[in-house]
């Protein structure tokens, strides 16, 4: 997989009218206001068991695509479940295999 900024690119050079991106409405919002406010979000604590073994981009890692997706005019559309929900059925699975 390639890297947020490696994504930012290519929706420059394309110029997409529509971006969907591997977030939560929660997740999304939380990017975006990091992203406006010109604060960069960390990656994730070593307890987060879900930020470190997710294979996609990390939360941090999506503020160079918001930017290049409101540079270019296109409308961001998150995608993902609610992350508790996620967390819900890792956990489910991880006590009743």
């Amino acid at each position: 997989p390639g890297s947020g900024q490696e994504a930012a690119d290519a929706i420059k050079a394309l110029a997409p009218r529509q971006v969907m991106v591997e977030l939560c409405q929660k997740r999304y919002g939380q990017v975006l206001s990091s992203t406006m406010m010109g604060v960069p979000l960390g990656p994730p604590s070593k307890l987060d068991l879900l930020g470190n073994i997710h294979g996609g981009l990390l939360q941090h890692e999506f503020g160079p695509i918001l930017q290049a997706a409101r540079a270019v005019g296109a409308a961001v559309l998150p995608i993902d479940r609610p992350q508790a929900a996620t967390r819900s059925r890792v956990a489910h699975r991880l006590w009743h295999p």
